[in-house]
């Protein structure tokens, strides 16, 4: 069945790609330019002759490594310092929310060098909603869970046997590169009230749209191991209970997240409130029309988002050992979180899935 999925947030699926502003991207007039690395050989191979401009535009990219000196050695004074316009060595314009000179963290993009959001990152957020949804209706057990690496083998079958693999979910199709935007986050300690280092993602923005295909593929003549609880693995007609079991999780992170802003600061978070009370009243009309769901995928999820952290009480979270220091309502004391003009408004990583009126 093919779906429309739609961005609440910002998304940033990460690669292993990295842009430095020493060699690969311009900072000017609120925009980041990537730099076209074949342009700038093709115009020294032209320019052969002048072999110094060469050992400067190195002497630049070398020296503006080093951190320290990083400010008196910028790539756009080296094409202002000799008259060349940097426009002429860009293949990408993207508009930011801050000024950048760190490193930026590339999103996930196909062959054609446009975005999309893999399958596998929203299957193993459905995975988590899954999970704790099951554990909740089979009553959940602290000694089952402490056990190290537990990913829920006993709910959806042993490693190399794992139901889930009924459930297919693809890539959603590819959004244009005019759909990204490249943004500066930071953790923000909730009780020290301050951010800490900055973290710069390439994200595809919100309100962007694309397409995904998620069908149950048993069939229930053949594959009759399957447990009935697990019955939305079968065909297209009980996806309407997957969508209530992943609505539900998804409803429970916002109304803690909410919970946790009110009780830090209700008034710097206020924006942020507000688009998490907007995000709630989707997910309850979701709820109310089965026409899809909302869940959180890529970077900026908290340990909640990724795990049945709300089935575990704070004092057996201590037990575990995972975590460093005393476990409290604020745990965890850290959020990634967005500015925009000034103000904390935005986080990362929320879609919405629903049906498509013409399949």
């Amino acid at each position: 069945m093919r779906f429309k999925i739609q961005t609440l947030s910002p998304i940033n699926i990460g690669s292993r790609d990295k842009l430095t502003s020493y060699s690969d991207y311009i900072y000017s007039d609120e925009k980041i330019y990537y730099v076209d690395h074949s342009k700038i050989d093709e115009f020294f191979m032209e320019n052969d002759k002048n072999s110094s401009l060469m050992d400067e535009y190195i002497k630049y990219v070398n020296l503006g490594a080093r951190t320290n000196i990083q400010n008196k050695y910028r790539l756009i004074d080296f094409f202002k310092n000799n008259n060349l316009d940097y426009r002429d060595f860009i293949h990408l314009e993207l508009k930011t929310n801050d000024e950048i000179n760190q490193e930026i963290k590339r999103t996930i993009v196909d062959s054609q060098s446009n975005p999309y959001i893999p399958g596998s990152s929203i299957k193993g957020s459905i995975r988590t909603a899954l999970l704790y949804n099951h554990i909740e209706e089979d009553r959940y057990d602290y000694s089952k869970l402490k056990s190290r690496g537990y990913i829920g083998g006993d709910v959806f079958g042993a490693f190399g046997d794992d139901n889930l693999k009924f459930l297919y979910v693809s890539d959603s199709s590819s959004f244009l590169d005019n759909s990204l935007e490249v943004l500066k986050g930071y953790r923000y300690h909730l009780i020290k009230k301050k951010n800490a280092n900055p973290i710069v993602s390439e994200s595809i923005k919100e309100n962007e749209e694309s397409e995904i295909s998620i069908q149950g593929k048993a069939i229930k003549n053949i594959h009759k191991k399957i447990p009935s609880k697990l019955d939305y693995l079968y065909g297209d007609e009980n996806l309407e209970k997957l969508f209530n079991m992943i609505n539900r999780f998804s409803l429970k992170c916002i109304e803690e997240e909410i919970k946790t802003f009110e009780r830090s600061d209700s008034i710097v978070f206020s924006k942020l409130l507000n688009k998490y009370k907007n995000i709630k009243n989707e997910i309850l009309n979701l709820q109310e029309d089965k026409e899809g769901f909302i869940l959180r995928v890529g970077s900026g999820k908290t340990y909640y988002d990724n795990s049945i952290g709300h089935l575990i009480h704070k004092h057996e979270l201590n037990k575990l050992g995972k975590f460093k220091g005393k476990i409290d309502q604020r745990f965890p004391k850290t959020r990634s979180i967005i500015y925009r003009n000034g103000d904390i408004e935005d986080v990362f990583g929320w879609v919405k899935i629903t049906k498509k009126e013409n399949r």
